[in-house]
């Protein structure tokens, strides 16, 4: 889970853009690039995954966290 360097959480970290890199053609998504800024202290860093060598590329203070979000169980009833 992305997490602010400086706060330690993910709950603040809003995209701010988001764009993919797709191969030739056009069958397959090789890249996903996001922008993210904290809305806590306003640190601004990049994500990059690849999704060909399964690589995550993150830089200006976001760092990746072990813990993983927890299911949340729907509260009231659904017809």
């Amino acid at each position: 889970m992305l997490c602010c360097e400086h706060c330690q959480s993910p709950k603040h970290l809003r995209i701010t853009k988001s764009h993919t890199t797709v191969s030739n053609d056009h069958t397959q998504v090789l890249k996903i690039h996001e922008y993210l800024k904290c809305r806590e202290c306003g640190l601004e860093g990049t994500a990059t995954a690849d999704l060909e060598s399964e690589t995550l590329d993150l830089s200006g203070g976001l760092v990746d966290s072990p813990e993983r979000p927890r299911a949340t169980p729907r509260v009231g009833g659904g017809a």
